[in-house]
């Protein structure tokens, strides 16, 4: 690959690694050696096919389908959730609102975590990333249908796991 290639793609890289990352650790209930691993095998396949990405502003999109992509190949079922990975700041008194939005924050990562792969990645791309259902179901190569079906599933998925009575009950 030519050396000014090399250079846009690194920089390409640099620039996105970050937004990349935190969807992939999503993807991955929050498993940061998986989401890493991940980002950078969809990276070294988009450097490898860097130069028949002929619109560099749909790089991202490319990096993310890939990582879908080989999500959702290599995953057959919800990702277990370690119990490390529990909110140490919840058994303590709330004082603060950012210790409370950290919370909910947590508290969202967790029951997002518990949802099977494909709803979970249906939830990312609709609901953290912000694409519309047509990008969506693009980028995750199923019908606009499929991915309606999955965002639904997923957030009530979400709504079940966070349920204040669901706490209650347990008490």
């Amino acid at each position: 690959m030519p050396h000014g290639r090399t250079e846009d793609f690194t920089r390409f890289a640099h620039d996105s690694y970050d937004e990349l990352l935190r969807m992939a650790y999503l993807i991955c209930a929050r498993d940061r050696t998986l989401a890493e691993d991940l980002l950078q095998t969809a990276l070294l396949k988009t450097y490898l096919h860097w130069n028949r990405i002929d619109d560099k502003s749909r790089a991202r999109s490319y990096v993310r389908a890939t990582m879908i992509n080989d999500f959702v190949r290599t995953t057959r079922r919800a990702i277990p959730v370690s119990s490390d990975s529990i909110n140490v700041l919840a058994d303590h008194t709330q004082t603060d609102d950012s210790y409370r939005l950290a919370d909910l924050r947590m508290d969202l990562a967790t029951a997002l975590s518990h949802l099977p792969p494909r709803q979970r990645v249906a939830v990312v791309l609709r609901y953290y990333i912000g694409l519309s259902e047509r990008q969506s179901a693009s980028e995750f190569s199923c019908s606009l249908a499929a991915i309606k079906s999955l965002a639904v599933r997923g957030l009530n998925g979400l709504n079940a796991e966070l349920d204040p009575k669901k706490e209650d009950a347990h008490e």
